[in-house]
Parts: structure tokens; sequence; C-alpha cells
């Protein structure tokens, strides 16, 4: 099988706007940035948007490194833009600037994709503690041969300050219409069990 993976590079190395993928989407602290590759522009793409949603800066896409641009793929015509992916895609997306010690990010990756011989699960991310989870079920979109597959991680704190991610065929070609990413900076499981305990307590008093 083949597989293609995301190199993601923060403060450590380790590696259609949208209503969102996350159950926090839209909540303080979080960022969310879509790009869907309308034009063969290569270098510093904003996303869809224009950045409006990500309060911390512009976040850019360069896939400078790919071959070529399609304006369309002859298995989703419906899909206007698409990048042939040999090399890899970067993005940037600058962050919240909370460091303070316990604190963490969590990311959600939606990623609308097809390789020559599909892919169950793509994605490999070296270095990340816990590794990537599929979210929900990857599976075709309407009749077309397309994945729409969304994964989530956690990059242990203190918390980045900006994020590069690599999008990275592994001895395939993948073919890209969309890609959306979303962040959020939380604080450690620790006191977020502490904050539902003191719920609980609050509820069983009254």
């Amino acid at each position: 099988m083949k597989k293609w993976g995301v190199v993601l590079l923060g403060v450590f190395i380790t590696g259609s706007v949208f209503a969102g993928l996350a159950p926090w989407s839209g909540a303080p602290n979080t960022t969310i940035q879509t790009w869907s590759f309308g034009t063969d522009q290569a270098i510093d793409i904003l996303p869809n948007d224009g950045g409006i949603g990500n309060p911390y800066g512009d976040p850019l896409a360069n896939v400078e490194y790919s071959t070529p641009f399609k304006p369309y793929h002859d298995l989703h015509l419906d899909h206007s833009g698409v990048w042939q992916i040999e090399d890899w895609i970067e993005f940037y997306v600058p962050n919240t600037d909370n460091t303070a010690e316990g604190t963490f990010k969590e990311v959600w990756i939606e990623v609308v994709w097809w390789a020559p011989e599909g892919a169950a699960d793509f994605f490999s991310i070296p270095g990340i503690e816990g590794g990537v989870n599929l979210v929900g079920p990857q599976g075709h979109i309407g009749e077309g041969e397309y994945f729409r597959s969304t994964y989530s991680f956690i990059l242990e704190g203190p918390n980045p300050t900006e994020e590069f991610i690599f999008l990275v065929p592994e001895s395939c070609t993948v073919y890209v219409d969309e890609i959306t990413i979303e962040t959020i900076c939380v604080p450690e499981p620790a006191t977020m069990v502490l904050m539902g305990l003191g719920g609980l307590l609050l509820r069983k008093r009254k």
C-alpha cells in the first residue's frame, strides 16, 4: 500500500471556507484555515477566507515544490484546482503566543485527496507521541474517486507559537484538492479534569 505522510515543525522539530472540523471550532485560542487551490499560484497562498480565520497572522501555503497544477482531474471533474504532489506542500500557521508550561496544541487536518492505489491510512508523523488519529469514517466524496480524510493529533507543550506542516508523499503521487487545518491551544489535561470535577461538585450541592 502506498502511503504519504506529514512532517511538523514548530518550536521543536517533529514534525471552500468551512464550518469547522473539530468539536471546539470557533472557541477561544483557535484557528481555522482552508485552501482549495482554485488557481495555479504556487507561493505564499492565503487561505480561502484571506486569513480572517486566524487572529494571530496570515497562514500561508506553498506548493512550489510540487508538480504540476491541474485545472481539473479526470477522476473528479467538478473539482476546480488540483495539485499533483510528488515532493511536498508546506503550510505555515501562526498561532497564539501562550507558551505557558502545561499548555499544548491540538491540531485537526482534513485532506481531500486521491492517489493511484488509494490508501486507508496514509498519514504518519514521526515524533508525535500518541500518533495520529483518524477522526470518523474515511470515504469517497459523492460518486467521485476522491477521499475526504480527517485526522487529529497533539503537539505537547509548551505551546508552539507557529506550525510548519509538510504534506509529503511516500513513494507515490498524490492529487490534493483541498486542505483544512484547525488548531487550539488548551490547558493541561489535569487542569481540565479539575475543572470538570468542580462542575460535578457544584451540581451535587444544588
